[in-house]
């Protein structure tokens, strides 16, 4: 570009005068106007540069020696070539302007780009801060997680332990109640404490002092072996009317419980009684000794939550 206005320039200092008709003595050409007028156009573009290009000051000075030609002779047959002169300088510093208005708009794009690339170095400086920071926050939060987890799994195996001790002592305790009055099995229920009917007066559902002894027992073994949940369950024989029966199956379970939660000392929650009449009998109702037998009170132990029927 330079080379470019430079040969305009040697042009402008070149060029021949053309001769032309004069124009009115005294007035210069509109055309220094125009000139004049696109050439601060042109240093516009350049704002805000602190000063004017060489090209610019050789151009307004032109602009002014041509005027003062023109004005100081009217007629003279150089004119047109003065003002041709004067184009060409314009022309010069205009191109140099738009070059150098070119230059810095492709500066202040560079300055742009620079500034966006630091943003962006800084933006992922900081993500990698964060990055790095949940990284060792994930890694921390990980170690506690594991550590939790294995005191929890240690404590779990410890509790394990000592519900599996438990249950052995509470079953070998249960098992040295079996004698003729109370017999102890275990089935797909759990533990199962049948206490005859002979612990009980005929007919009658309160409990005697020998079925408070072995409920005492008992009630001592589930207060150790506190997993374990127990239904009551009342049978009879098939003497009697069957709502006899029930009714007193039923009176005997809830007095069995009743007892075992006060003053036994098991908590209500852990318990349930139901009452069956003779619906379930384990021996031949035919029989003196099958009736005996289907008399009973059941303690069915489990560590299932407990209910009825």
């Amino acid at each position: 570009m330079k080379n470019a206005v430079l040969f305009l320039l040697a042009l402008c200092s070149s060029a021949a005068p053309q001769p032309t008709a004069g124009g009115q003595e005294g007035s210069p050409p509109p055309g220094l106007s125009g000139l004049d007028l696109r050439l601060d156009e042109a240093l516009k573009s350049l704002a805000p540069a602190s000063a004017a290009p060489d090209y610019y000051v050789a151009a307004k000075g032109k602009i002014h020696e041509t005027q003062v030609l023109l004005v100081d002779d009217p007629q003279s047959e150089n004119r047109p070539g003065w003002m041709r002169t004067c184009s060409l300088y314009v022309e010069a510093a205009t191109l140099q302007m738009q070059a150098i208005a070119a230059g810095m708009k492709r500066s202040r794009a560079l300055d742009e780009r620079v500034e966006v690339l630091a943003e962006l170095g800084n933006s992922l400086d900081e993500i990698n801060k964060l990055e790095r920071g949940y990284a060792s926050s994930l890694r921390t939060d990980l170690s506690s997680v594991r550590t939790d987890l294995s005191s929890a799994r240690s404590d779990l195996e410890e509790q394990k332990r000592k519900v599996k001790e438990a249950r052995e002592e509470a079953e070998k305790r249960f098992n040295e109640l079996n004698s003729a009055l109370i017999q102890v099995k275990k089935d797909a229920r759990g533990t199962i404490i049948s206490m005859s009917d002979i612990l009980f007066a005929v007919g009658k559902a309160d409990l005697t002092v020998d079925l408070k002894t072995s409920l005492a027992k008992i009630a001592g073994i589930l207060t150790i072996y506190k997993d374990a949940n127990v239904v009551v369950e009342g049978h009879t024989d098939n003497q009697g009317t069957a709502d006899f029966n029930q009714k007193l199956s039923e009176k005997r379970a809830s007095n069995v419980m009743d007892f075992l939660v006060n003053p036994g000392g098991i908590d209500a929650k852990r318990l349930s009684s139901v009452g069956y009449g003779f619906t379930k009998p384990i021996a031949d109702n035919e029989t003196k000794e099958g009736r005996q037998k289907n008399r009973r009170v059941d303690l069915v132990i489990s560590d299932k939550p407990a209910k009825g029927p």
